[in-house]
């Protein structure tokens, strides 16, 4: 029953005896189903690498599909998660100005920078600098009223 209860929502695991909440089969399916039950699992298996990397797997996913419908869930992601190339590339191109939010290396990333100004060329001026002078980055961002 507990197996089912967290598979359709993971939440659900801060309602279950702390037996469960300890049992790492179930933790797991929970945290699949929803990170937000990493917080309803057992102190022990908060510490567990199993548990950890399905957390952080799952917060990546719930993120990127997040960012496809509003880029700026990524201004309250992570600082790792905000890193993620695959993450920045969607969010920038659902808002180019989101670009802000990407660390440097990735302003530097001419491929996430074309794609941030192809959706909104005012984001030209979050690039880094050594892109602003690139004539195809510049051209695009024109073209979307950058």
């Amino acid at each position: 029953i507990a197996m089912q209860a967290v598979s359709e929502d993971g939440i659900t695991l801060g309602l279950l005896p702390t037996e469960v909440q300890a049992n790492k089969s179930v933790a797991l399916r929970a945290i699949e189903s929803n990170v937000k039950a990493f917080q309803n699992v057992s102190e022990e298996l908060k510490s567990d690498e199993d548990v950890q990397e399905a957390a952080l797997a799952s917060e990546r996913y719930a993120l990127l599909n997040s960012v496809k419908v509003d880029g700026y869930a990524l201004r309250t992601a992570s600082k790792r998660m905000q890193a993620d190339r695959e993450i920045v590339l969607a969010a920038v191109k659902q808002n180019g100005k989101v670009l802000v939010f990407a660390p440097e290396e990735l302003r530097k990333d001419r491929e996430v920078v074309l794609a941030a100004v192809r959706q909104n060329g005012k984001a030209l001026v979050f690039a880094h600098e050594s892109l602003k002078n690139d004539k195809e980055v510049v051209m695009e961002a024109v073209a979307e009223g950058g």
